[in-house]
């Protein structure tokens, strides 16, 4: 069963003319103003909704603000394509290395976030913290805000921090390091953790609990201690503490079937601590409009259609939909794969062209950047869309989930010198995949562990956004990327959308941009 997040409107009133003092006088009738709106459970959970509404969405103020292709493109597992350079330039500058500050892209994203920012602090100012719902709405609030400033502080680097709603005065603000960020990010962290529900269930399914606050904690603390922010070594002990929690206590377990994490009907699985949940939404009219509506927040991923088969002929009714092409998987994710012997998980992630022509399909393209290889993880099956609608597609995103917890304790341990622990971990990971230990890799390479583990992450996550940070973190970027173009001290962060800079006095521009 789907369970849909249904949004609400937020009205916003512009008054112009010579004077207003009249204005003083009159009450409003027959208008929800914000002040009186927020004064009931079932008004704050509204506002709640709307919070989560805006953490899934991935096309916003009628552009694709998609915080999964921001953290995919620039990858080496991924290359924009779609219908080649001249179709969606902005996506291309991820790949190239190219973004600006006027990139159609950056405004979107950055927006999503700090509307999500302001819609968490509304939450967090309005509701009763002395109540039961009130403690466990503050403590979503707070945990979703720290998402938010977790995309910002990866994609961006200092940022403003806004803790609080603010007022007209104060709207003008500037940056504060990547350290004060952090730091933001683990105390709302712990304090959402403590209130949080172990579970939820039924049409509450896709809300946070208290493990995934722990298990998004471990994994902050890990990009703290990483060589890139370099906030110290001692956040590899407080991660590893963290992550054991899940693992230990949280309730979670590997899905026996790693083809099985993505599917439809497996949507919110005993693997996924954060998943983002979508739903059918048929937005067909609006593309002879400029798009949905100003302001307008679909509910459907309308990135599966996005990353969906392009250019085939054939008997498309049986089997898929046609997408848009875009994120293709690379040759060399594929060579890597084959390196392991790791089929399983290649054909878990990747769809291939002889697939695609085995099911009778021809004709399958040979655009700017085409590999023969699409996304597995978000191919536009016509069993999940029958009516082919453009914007119709309900498959959820698996944001966070148990195998990525393992790898990055795995990685903490390392740091803390446990190489044992280190290695049991990710050969809980590796057999799911029908491979032997990592100390094999280790041999057969001559990798270290460390090395061996920063491999089992691109094998097992790739496609998921989560390879374009590691290296970043990691410090390897430059090794690895810097063949494809990516320049250190420059690329490590993306530029402040400029409107941004524009409409402030405060706000700075990242270096080298």
């Amino acid at each position: 069963m789907k369970y849909l997040i249904i949004s609400i409107l937020t009205l916003s009133f512009t008054l112009a003319g010579c004077s207003d003092e009249w204005l003083n006088d009159i009450e409003p009738q027959g208008k929800l103003l914000e002040v009186n709106y927020y004064t009931t459970e079932a008004e704050m959970s509204t506002a709640l909704v709307a919070v989560y509404n805006v953490f899934k969405n991935q096309y916003w103020q009628e552009a694709w603000s998609s915080w999964y292709l921001f953290g995919s493109l620039g990858s080496d597992d991924a290359i924009a394509v779609g219908d080649g350079r001249t179709d969606r330039p902005e996506f291309w500058a991820i790949h190239d290395y190219l973004v600006s500050p006027l990139n159609v892209g950056l405004a979107p994203v950055w927006n999503r976030c700090y509307y999500g920012i302001y819609r968490c602090n509304v939450v967090i100012s309005r509701v009763d913290p002395t109540s039961d719902f009130g403690k466990i709405a503050i403590a979503e609030a707070k945990m979703l805000r720290a998402y938010f400033y977790f995309d910002l502080v990866r994609l961006f680097g200092e940022v403003p921090l806004i803790e609080k709603v603010l007022t007209p005065e104060e709207y003008d603000q500037a940056k504060v390091s990547k350290g004060e960020v952090f730091d933001f990010i683990v105390e709302s962290l712990q304090e959402a953790s403590v209130d949080l529900p172990v579970r939820w269930t039924g049409g509450d399914i896709y809300r946070m609990t208290k493990y995934a606050a722990h298990g998004l904690l471990g994994k902050v603390y890990v990009y703290m201690a990483s060589p890139f922010n370099n906030l110290g070594s001692e956040y590899y002990d407080l991660a590893a503490t963290e992550l054991k929690n899940v693992i230990d206590n949280g309730g979670y377990a590997l899905e026996a079937d790693y083809d099985d994490v993505w599917w439809y009907a497996n949507e919110f699985n005993n693997e996924t601590l954060i998943e983002m949940s979508y739903g059918y939404f048929d937005a067909q009219v609006y593309w002879g409009n400029n798009g949905l509506p100003d302001g307008a927040e679909t509910t459907a991923n309308v990135i599966q259609h996005l990353c969906g088969v392009r250019d085939l002929t054939g008997s498309q009714s049986d089997t898929l939909v046609l997408g848009w092409g875009f994120d293709m998987v690379t040759q060399n994710l594929v060579d890597a794969y084959r390196l392991q012997g790791d089929s399983i998980r290649l054909h878990a992630t990747t769809l291939a062209e002889w697939q695609l022509a085995e099911w009778g399909y021809t004709n399958v393209g040979d655009n700017d950047g085409y590999t023969g290889y699409w996304s597995k993880k978000r191919t536009t099956w016509r069993a999940l869309n029958p009516d082919g609608v453009e914007w119709g597609w309900s498959n959820n995103e698996r944001i966070l989930r148990l195998a990525d917890i393992y790898l990055l304790y795995a990685e903490a341990l390392v740091a803390t010198g446990d190489d044992a622990g280190a290695r049991a971990a990710v050969d809980i990971v590796r057999s799911r995949a029908g491979l032997g230990s990592i100390t094999e890799v280790e041999a057969a390479q001559s990798l270290s562990l460390l090395e061996a583990i920063k491999l089992e992450r691109r094998l097992e996550l790739a496609q998921e956004a989560n390879r374009y940070y590691d290296l970043i973190r990691w410090n390897d970027a430059g090794a690895v990327l810097g063949p494809l173009g990516f320049r250190v001290g420059v690329n490590e962060h993306f530029p402040i959308p400029q409107s941004e800079i524009n409409g402030s006095t405060l706000l700075e521009q990242n270096p080298a941009y």
